[in-house]
């Protein structure tokens, strides 16, 4: 498919309220609002893509590790079914959002989903009442759920994009819930506190259905169990331990993972608890799964000696400097590190401090933090800092990290997904597309999409 014609359509998901309506309002919604785009985006769905709830779905929250277990265990429900997975944000094209076995639907299907099934009901539902107007999320939804019941899909992986509680997935009945972790994240959206942070993500929690966590902070568990309680919903907790080699130890046996670290043992267990338990998956099948799935941007190694790993809150750090400490041992490591210009520079850069030899900041076009801010705050962060540089455009600062890294060495592009974008999509036009857009009512230099980190 032409580029271009495709970049057309991919501004009309972005922004299909401008295009039905003549314009977007930009706000920011109350609870209720959020609450009433969840009920508009159920009698979308139960109006314009009948059969969608015929699809079975895990539902999965959490602050940091929900995408990773989505994609774990949708590697292994692919094994027996035709699974569907919706994740959130994407790194390099929209379509990333929505896989069938992993694979991300093309461009000619994302097309086709979206105005025969989506945009063209859409517009009928308009024309009765402008609710049906629906917004990114739930655009992406609604196609994810069209595509799903045109391929066959009988399993669904879905992520939250953000919370749970008021999160247009919330739309789904789903056979269980997993909810990975909670820890201070996305503030501004969710609440100054763990607990009102908790209580959005335990909003996934739906009457009967049997919910699993691998979370163990005691406030946080309370809330969960709390929740689970007031709707009869069953409440797992699932353990992970080390095997040999970094595999998991699960239920006496030892796993080999694919994704590295200590955090991806916990959701590879929290993955195939539910496989094993709900979907009823033979063991064989999840192990050559689990062997094999490597999520993009989670310690991936792109090419020999250069890792992305989409790091962009303290509790991301310190799971990747962990990972760095028992992958990367003995090598020469350089950090390129981005942030969005919510986040806190401190907090966020004291875990890499033990595992950099070199840090260069940078920012992406897209909400970036200004990295002489960056730089400012790794240096306030002792004396025993690594040294550090600006280099501000993503794809230099990498380039300048390989050559200081040398032979032997390690660079890991980390920080938001915007900066991971800038540095390693292949796709130029796509790229500046990304970078560029500006949606209704929003300063230059906006990327597409509402989530993000």
């Amino acid at each position: 498919m032409d580029q271009e014609n495709y970049l057309e359509v991919v501004d009309r998901i972005y922004d299909l309220p401008g295009h039905l309506l003549g314009g977007t309002e930009v706000f920011v919604p109350t609870p209720e609002q959020r609450l009433e785009r969840i009920r508009v985006t159920r009698e979308f769905l139960d109006r314009a893509v009948p059969g969608w709830r015929e699809v079975r779905t895990v539902h999965v929250a959490g602050t940091s590790g929900k995408g990773s277990t989505a994609w774990m265990l949708a590697a292994m429900l692919s094994r027996r079914y035709r699974t569907g997975l919706v994740t959130s944000p994407h790194l390099f094209d929209v379509r990333e959002r929505i896989r069938i076995d992993l694979e991300p639907i093309s461009r000619a299907d994302l097309v086709r989903v979206f105005s025969d099934r989506v945009e063209a009901p859409c517009r009928r539902l308009v024309e009765e009442d402008d609710a049906f107007a629906l917004r990114f999320p739930e655009v992406i939804l609604a196609c994810a759920f069209a595509h799903f019941l045109d391929v066959g899909v009988t399993w669904a992986v879905v992520e939250v994009a953000l919370g749970g509680r008021l999160d247009q997935t919330n739309v789904l009945e789903p056979q269980a819930a997993a909810i990975t972790n909670v820890s201070l994240d996305h503030m501004h959206q969710l609440g100054e506190s763990i607990e009102e942070i908790a209580r959005h993500k335990a909003g996934i929690i739906k009457n009967g259905v049997p919910v699993y966590t691998t979370e163990e902070d005691g406030t946080v568990l309370s809330i969960i169990r709390q929740e689970a309680e007031s709707v009869g919903a069953p409440l797992h907790l699932v353990r992970a331990g080390a095997g040999p080699g970094g595999t998991l130890r699960f239920r006496g046996t030892d796993w080999t993972l694919a994704m590295r670290g200590k955090h991806q043992r916990r959701n590879a267990a929290l993955g195939l608890t539910i496989a094993l338990d709900v979907a009823g998956l033979a063991a064989t099948d999840c192990r050559a799964a689990l062997a094999t799935a490597q999520m993009p941007a989670r310690f991936q190694e792109v090419r020999p000696g250069l890792y992305a790993d989409v790091a962009h809150n303290p509790a991301k750090t310190r799971a990747l400097a962990a990972t760095i400490s028992e992958v990367l041992a003995g090598r020469r490591t350089v950090l390129v590190v981005g942030m969005t210009d919510r986040k806190e520079a401190p907090e966020v850069l004291a875990p890499l401090v033990e595992v950099a030899d070199a840090a260069i900041f940078t920012r992406s076009r897209y909400r970036g933090t200004d990295p002489s801010n960056l730089l400012a705050a790794w240096e306030g962060l002792g004396a025993g800092v690594a040294p550090a540089r600006v280099v501000d455009r993503p794809r230099e600062a990498m380039e300048t990290a390989i050559e200081l890294a040398g032979e032997g060495g390690a660079v890991v592009v980390t920080g938001s997904t915007f900066v991971v974008d800038e540095a390693l999509n292949p796709e130029a036009e796509l790229l500046e597309a990304n970078a560029l857009y500006v949606p209704p009512g929003e300063a230059p230099g906006v990327k597409k999409g509402p989530e993000g980190a």
